[in-house]
């Protein structure tokens, strides 16, 4: 039996380290578009997807094609993906790929919402939003949008019908068929009014329909309790959160290997622990995704009509780069010329609330404590920078932290192409010592700070360019300070 570490708060998980389909596939939950959920016999707790090769457009069945390898880039893409999101703390729902074509995941309740994050504003954004159609316009914050998840006009929770009747529109063929995934006009309210997907957003493009925001929310598992206005709005500002954290992380992972992140659809759902995790699959279905030369490499390319070959090679392309998807392990080196230079305290840096000591939301960057004088211990101090490099391969970030004549910082400079980045602990009682460190000699191009928390900071934006779960949460940061007055009122209103 393999073990494999889940995310904290679930535990440590066992695991198969074989899977057979015609034994271990238990009794069909639900067939989608582009999987079926089967249930797992060897656990209630466990479902098994299965990716189909099926390619679509929408609901309309007309327009659905296949090809043969659809499955396996689609299983290869998810499961990487979430392996991804996994390794940087993310709650998910997913375990582990079982074969080519089937992974495992945990039992959930499935939240009826598709959140959808955008980056850019393209796609059916700008068919809401008609004054950005045919603009270049990039969102300062990720801009979050919620759809009702329907099927044939409705939604079904539990036996119980939330929302029916939706309008009847034409498909390819002329044929009458069920409008779905309404588009949620006004996401901060507690009763949800249902809009028009692809309509300008306003008064005409309401459906009249409306639905409770909790029904839609609350786990079918849920046995009583109290599940008021504000436990609605807990659970919205955790999936926005969850979102976000989400879509940066992926933001950051795939401009590591040459990727822009335009758009993405999640789903969430209930653990039968009560916890709200990432759900469904994650696949080149699922977002926009765009390379170095603006080329659309997802299934946009389908719907804009692209031949099915160069599709199939498409997400050939991008199931082969989602391998590259990875957290590096790096260290983050404070350094000190002797035991009197004191040490800053991380935890307490006013834009860093979180802990980096204890690494809980920054896996992989390890940061590490080092004495040793550049001076009188030259030799012993170069063997140490050189255990580092064999200790992590990718590198890190060097600070030197010392006071009076800064020999370390040279030194290290000269002997490594990691960054280092010295802040002098004594620049306010002696200023004078920061100057020998301002012009170095060519080829030793060390970084000199005045603020030992500046060098710090500037360290960890060196290693968030490799570092998604880095990148994640200082770009959380950073959005968090930006100014969302950017935005119209109607955008406001109608999306996070």
């Amino acid at each position: 039996m393999k073990k494999l570490i889940y995310f904290t708060k679930l535990g440590t998980e066992e695991v198969y380290g074989s899977f057979n389909p015609e034994t271990d596939l238990g009794e069909m939950m639900r067939e989608g578009k582009t999987k079926i959920l089967f249930k797992d016999k060897r656990s209630p707790d466990y479902f098994i997807a299965q990716s189909k090769p099926d390619i679509t457009q929408g609901d309309d069945a007309t327009l659905t094609k296949k090809f043969p390898m659809k499955a396996v880039y689609a299983n290869e893409t998810t499961c990487a993906i979430f392996e991804f999101l996994n390794s940087i703390g993310i709650p998910t729902a997913y375990i582990q790929r079982l074969d080519d074509k089937h992974a495992l995941f945990h039992d959930c309740d499935m939240i009826g919402l598709e959140v959808i994050g955008r980056r850019e504003y393209v796609g059916s954004f700008c068919e809401r939003y008609p004054e950005y159609m045919g603009k270049d316009h990039r969102a300062e914050t990720v801009l979050v949008e919620l759809f009702l998840k329907t099927t044939d006009g409705q939604l079904v929770k539990n036996g119980r019908t939330l929302v029916d009747g939706l309008p009847m529109v034409k498909n390819s063929k002329g044929k009458d068929i069920s409008l779905n995934d309404p588009f949620i006009g006004n996401p901060n309210d507690l009763t949800w009014e249902l809009y028009w997907p692809k309509k300008p957003f306003g008064v005409d493009s309401k459906l009249g329909k409306r639905v409770e925001a909790k029904e839609v929310l609350k786990s079918t598992r849920e046995a009583g309790g109290t599940f008021d206005d504000e436990v609605v709005k807990s659970i919205l500002d955790k999936l926005l959160h969850l979102q976000r954290l989400c879509f940066l992380a992926l933001e950051c992972g795939w401009a590591s290997i040459g990727y822009r992140l335009i758009d993405i659809k999640l789903e969430f759902g209930w653990t039968i622990n009560g916890e709200l995790v990432l759900a469904d699959v994650i696949d080149n279905d699922s977002h926009r995704i765009r390379n170095e030369k603006n080329e659309e490499m997802s299934k946009q390319r389908f719907r804009d009509g692209t031949p099915l070959e160069i599709v199939e090679k498409l997400y050939g392309v991008m199931a082969r780069a989602s391998q590259g998807l990875q957290v590096p392990k790096q260290v983050l080196v404070l350094w000190r010329g002797s035991e009197s230079d004191e040490l800053p305290d991380i935890e307490k840096f006013p834009s860093y609330p979180l802990s980096l000591k204890t690494n809980q939301y920054f896996p992989k960057v390890d940061i590490k404590a080092i004495t040793g004088s550049g001076h009188k211990l030259t030799r012993q101090c170069l063997d140490r920078l050189h255990e580092l490099g064999r200790e992590y391969p990718a590198g890190g970030v060097f600070v030197p932290l010392v006071g009076r004549s800064n020999g370390l910082g040279p030194i290290l400079t000269a002997h490594t192409i990691d960054p280092v980045h010295f802040a002098p602990m004594d620049y306010k009682t002696a200023p004078l010592n920061l100057h020998g460190n301002i012009s170095m000699p060519s080829g030793v191009p060390m970084a000199t700070f005045t603020d030992p928390a500046q060098a710090i900071e500037a360290g960890l934006r060196v290693l968030a360019k490799r570092n998604a779960g880095l990148g994640m949460m200082l770009k959380l940061m950073q959005e968090e300070r930006a100014n969302q007055g950017v935005r119209t009122e109607k955008i406001e209103e109608s999306c996070w």
